[in-house]
């Protein structure tokens, strides 16, 4: 757990070494402690670590002090390839999982990243070639932010910290916030500051005398059992030998993972993903384990009282927070401070309060995050299996409903179903979460920062990765390239590390992946169910209820929010002339005062509350 910051530039060390002290001030919670600094030629590099690394060579230098390293790593099989690098001669000086990267890349170059069984960023300066190197793990759990301008490269893990460099004036890239306003997330590579960029999941990049050299995909998820990553292929098996080999596997990671701990936890919602992750910990490693979970005042779905009874059916202990309307309001400024980025995903909030209830007991906390994207357990994934139906129908028939359709109001049952099975997959799924439809947007935004088209941009060179897999196959690798890493992975990794937490998801592992994403279809879903294969391989873990249990997502009441006290908080900043920049007042106003024969738009409001408190702190 590390925050990271550098600078290549022409500018005399010291004065380098005064910018990687900003940045990193703006860092001390990805690494409370201490902060460490290396200069080598035009590179200075720092860290921000944990007291107990206050002894090792920081920023990490190989034994010749001719290749520097600053990385932010959890590597699980850090003892294996240590005892690969020692057979062939190297000397490690910390006995640190983090050190291996750069013996690995000294040993074997960028192929070396594929051995790695872990979450990293890292930057590598090699001083015999004068080149920078920087790399993230495939799922992007650990972040790293680049900038690259006249003859300065800027690196770090969070973009407040290319902010607190003191060399850009942040201006606002509009294309993030066009997909922002859709998607809830800005997509990578980019971030919602023009010109600072994000280096990609499973991707190593070579910058030579301050501008990209090369681009190097070391790692692609693909399908049809492609990756070289695991032997055996489920081509067919049986209902058993799947579940098995997918426990097997889930256990697998588990204990890969849990070794890598001193005092872990975890978090328990009332799905299977947590509560999988929870019981064979429980059985295995941590009989009693502390777990985590959070709720809303206003919630519909009471999900603590389902996991009071979870949890006493598994016998571990199990620690609520019930959040209440006004922490969120005391709160929020500093909530989006640590977000980093404007990410509209209400359940971020309850994420920061329970990683913030954790850090109270724990050091490592244990989530499930992956599970769905690889194993198929998004709702919406059914939507295929029920589309396929209506496109097999007769000409005739569709040309009849058709005609129905379009006279009748758009509420009736059946309808959207029908207009999606008219639609390509391609032309109506970008992933979980809409906000507002291109139109919608198009209204909202203001003309200097309204760009078309943004949908066909960024998911046009996603779905040709995967034009002749099935549409389930299709929606899974359009999340794992786009709501995962955009939306998921940022939320997870800032709402930790504001509290100073590692994480542990043993989903994300490159072997469990491989097999879950590969599976057939029918492993996957069907239309009465999500995630069967996994859900088949936790039938004698878990209690019945929690495996047959039916995916709710993380209930948030934006909407209750705003109908109580949240508008009239809110209400300044809505409208405000800074406002008025980027969104057309009118259209605001209408969101704020609902007919009363419609709900409080609470998602679309939270979108814009969110993003204007961002942009009041990153872009002035």
């Amino acid at each position: 757990m590390s925050g990271l910051a550098g600078v290549m530039s022409p500018n005399r060390e010291f004065e380098r070494q005064k910018i990687v002290d900003n940045m990193l001030a703006t860092l001390n919670h990805r690494g409370p402690g201490i902060r460490k600094k290396h200069s080598i030629n035009k590179i200075t590099m720092g860290m921000t670590v944990n007291v107990e690394k206050e002894q090792q060579v920081l920023p990490y230098v190989n034994e010749y002090n001719n290749k520097m390293m600053i990385c932010d790593a959890t590597i699980f099989n850090s003892h294996e390839l240590g005892q690969q690098l020692k057979a062939k001669g190297h000397y490690l000086r910390t006995g640190n999982g983090e050190e291996i990267l750069l013996h690995l890349y000294e040993e074997w170059g960028l192929d070396g990243l594929q051995k790695v069984n872990g979450f990293f960023s890292l930057v590598i300066y090699d001083k015999n070639t004068d080149k920078l190197i920087a790399a993230r793990d495939p799922f992007g759990v650990k972040p790293l932010y680049y900038h690259q301008k006249n003859g300065t490269i800027l690196f770090s893990s969070e973009l407040k910290g290319i902010v607190a460099s003191n060399l850009i004036s942040p201006k606002l890239n509009s294309y993030c916030l066009n997909l922002y306003l859709i998607l809830q997330y800005p997509p990578e590579p980019y971030s919602m500051i023009d010109d600072v960029y994000r280096v990609l999941p499973g991707t190593a990049m070579t910058f030579n005398k301050a501008s990209i050299e090369s681009t190097y995909k070391y790692h692609t998820f693909v399908f049809n059992g492609s990756n070289k990553f695991t032997q055996s292929k489920p081509k067919g098996g049986n209902k058993q030998e799947i579940a098995e080999q997918t426990k097997t596997l889930f256990q697998k990671s588990i204990q890969e993972q849990f070794e890598n701990t001193s005092n872990p936890g975890a978090f328990l919602s009332s799905g299977i993903d947590s509560s999988s992750v929870v019981a064979l910990l429980n059985k295995k490693y941590v009989p009693g384990i502390s777990t985590f979970s959070v709720g809303f005042h206003f919630q519909k779905y009471d999900e603590l009282e389902f996991i009071k009874n979870l949890t006493a059916q598994l016998q571990v202990n199990n620690y609520q927070k019930l959040v209440s309307l006004e922490e969120l309001k005391n709160e929020l400024r500093k909530f989006v401070w640590h977000l980093d980025e404007p990410v509209a995903d209400p359940s971020a909030f309850g994420l920061y309060k329970g990683a913030e209830l954790a850090s109270n007991f724990v050091k490592e906390i244990f989530s499930g995050e992956g599970a769905d994207e690889f194993f198929g357990g998004y709702n919406i994934y059914q939507e295929p299996l029920f589309v396929n139906k209506i496109q097999k129908l007769p000409s005739t028939v569709l040309s009849t409903m058709n005609s129905i359709f379009n006279i009748i109001p758009y509420n009736i049952k059946g309808k959207s179903l029908f207009k999606r099975a008219n639609t390509p997959l391609s032309e109506r799924y970008f992933g979980n979460a809409m906000i507002f439809t291109p139109a919608e947007k198009d209204n909202l935004i203001s003309k200097e920062h309204q760009i078309s088209g943004v949908l066909d941009k960024m998911f046009k060179p996603i779905y040709k990765n995967v034009e002749k897999c099935h549409d389930v196959n299709k929606m899974q690798y359009v999340d794992i390239n786009s709501w995962m890493t955009g939306d998921i992975m940022l939320k997870v990794d800032r709402m930790l590390m504001a509290h100073s937490l590692s994480l542990r998801a043993p989903f994300l592992n490159l072997e469990l992946t491989d097999w879950a994403y590969n599976l057939p279809v029918k492993w996957k879903v069907s239309q009465k169910e999500t995630k069967i294969a996994f859900r088949r391989a936790m039938n004698d873990i878990l209690p019945q209820q929690s495996v047959v249990k039916k995916k709710l997502g993380f209930p948030v009441p934006t909407d209750k929010w705003f109908e109580n006290s949240l508008i009239t908080w809110a209400k300044d900043l809505l409208l405000s002339n800074e406002s008025k920049k980027y969104f057309n007042p009118n259209k605001v106003k209408k969101l704020m005062k609902p007919d009363k024969k419609t709900d409080f738009q609470g998602r679309k409001l939270w979108t814009l509350l969110i993003f204007l408190l961002w942009q009041d702190m990153y872009l002035k």
